[in-house]
């Protein structure tokens, strides 16, 4: 898998296009009847950022992944600290499997 596949999803209402490289990052969210986009487009051009990376230095778009947290914690009873937007989505995904292909029917935008 490589930093610019993509997976698309979609129905008659709704197309979602899913980043894994960039920690399952939403960089699409659109209307599948009128093709209107309800995500901010990336402030920054999409990178991979190292593991310890605040929120600010993404690329500040789309729809991410905020386990386990979206706000920084405290450590607490031996637990570590969790950073702004929580760990996840500075990680790369990787698909394992799936039942049937994910692509959307017909063009995709």
């Amino acid at each position: 898998m490589n930093s610019e596949e993509t997976f698309t999803l979609q129905n008659e209402f709704l197309q979602i296009r899913i980043l894994p490289a960039f920690g399952g990052k939403i960089s699409s969210l659109r209307s599948a009847r009128t093709g209107e986009e309800f995500l901010l487009p990336p402030l920054h051009r999409y990178r991979q950022v190292s593991r310890t990376a605040g929120f600010h230095e993404g690329d500040l778009g789309g729809f991410d992944e905020c386990l386990p947290s979206v706000s920084i914690c405290e450590s607490t009873s031996d637990e570590p600290p969790v950073p702004d937007h929580g760990d996840l989505w500075r990680s790369k995904w990787d698909i394992d499997s799936y039942d049937r292909p994910i692509l959307c029917p017909g063009p995709c935008v």
